[in-house]
């Protein structure tokens, strides 16, 4: 499995991509609605009839949004698939104008650019209702019809290289120029504080969410870090879990669960105190997603074994 998602709205669809060929298809994407107990190949992003939007090969990253599922081709360019006619088209934004507001971090105020770039094509996030883009001129918010406006404070010169939404789109982190923002008003005004790791180290944020633990938690190269008090300080979670690549993070109510790149499945019962090893040997290999499927059930991709079922058989009611 190259990479397994999950659909926001509904926890048993799923979505995969598969490295070599299944029954003869050239490694498509495959879609499940009952929680990973059967497949069906979803259609091709035909332009023609010999001709693809883009080749299955080509696919840089899928994503689980509110509009329906959506992937990135490593060209940059974004194709959703239309939920009632079941065509793949073109997902275009269409940028703001630039303004002169500037972004204040303590002092360091920048202007945006006159012009506005092309999207990176690195950074994207979604709360129930939009799309989060980051540019080199800054942050935008973007809905379905690629119309998108300025996120206030986390606009000027400087890239968002790591960005965090809540589902609501009220609680917004990001790590840009070196520092980590957070904005608790919609993305109105942020305050800044220290990274823990030199800002190319992180990989990815996480804030808490509704029914999971409290925090702020950074996957970086060096090892997952743990914040209980919103940035001011840090604290790396160790006690069985590698200083390694920390790939993704899943936080649920009774449990934590951690990938490194080079493989492994850390699950922490204690909000990140101590960790432990879920896969066994013979299943090591790199774990490309994880969904929870159903309370305390995780339906795992992996880049060796292929589809995983895990169980958190130490949930306490």
């Amino acid at each position: 499995v190259r990479q397994l998602i999950g659909d926001p709205r509904d926890p048993a669809r799923l979505l995969m991509i598969m490295e070599r060929n299944v029954d003869g298809n050239t490694g498509w994407l495959w879609q499940s609605r009952d929680a990973g107990s059967t497949w069906a190949q979803l259609p091709p992003a035909q332009r023609g009839k010999d001709e693809l939007l883009f080749e299955p090969e080509a696919v840089d990253k899928l994503f689980g949004t509110p509009w329906g599922w959506m992937v990135r081709s490593s060209n940059g360019r974004f194709w959703i698939l239309g939920e009632r006619e079941r065509k793949w088209s073109e997902w275009k934004l269409r940028f703001p104008v630039a303004n002169a507001h500037s972004r204040s971090k303590q002092g360091r105020g920048k202007s945006p650019a006159e012009s506005i770039p092309a999207p990176d094509g690195h950074i994207v996030e979604f709360s129930r209702e939009n799309a989060y883009v980051s540019t080199r001129a800054g942050l935008l918010r973007c809905d379905l019809a690629g119309i998108c406006s300025w996120v206030k404070a986390f606009t000027g010169d400087g890239t968002v290289n790591r960005l965090y939404v809540s589902p609501e789109g009220a609680v917004s982190v990001v790590a840009a120029d070196g520092k980590l923002g957070t904005s608790r008003d919609g993305g109105q005004t942020a305050s800044w504080s220290d990274l823990p790791v030199t800002p190319s180290a992180v990989l990815w944020i996480d804030a808490s969410e509704q029914g999971a633990p409290e925090g702020l938690f950074l996957g970086t190269a060096n090892g997952l870090f743990a914040s209980a008090d919103h940035g001011s300080s840090w604290k790396r979670c160790e006690q069985g879990l590698p200083a390694g690549q920390i790939e993704r993070l899943l936080r649920r109510r009774r449990f934590l669960a951690a990938t490194l790149r080079e493989g492994g499945l850390y699950v922490s019962q204690d909000n990140g105190g101590t960790w432990s090893r879920m896969d066994g040997d013979s299943e090591r290999g790199r774990i490309t997603g994880f969904v929870e499927t159903a309370p305390d059930t995780l339906m795992i991709g992996s880049q060796s074994e292929g589809l995983l079922r895990w169980k958190n058989t130490s949930a306490q009611e």
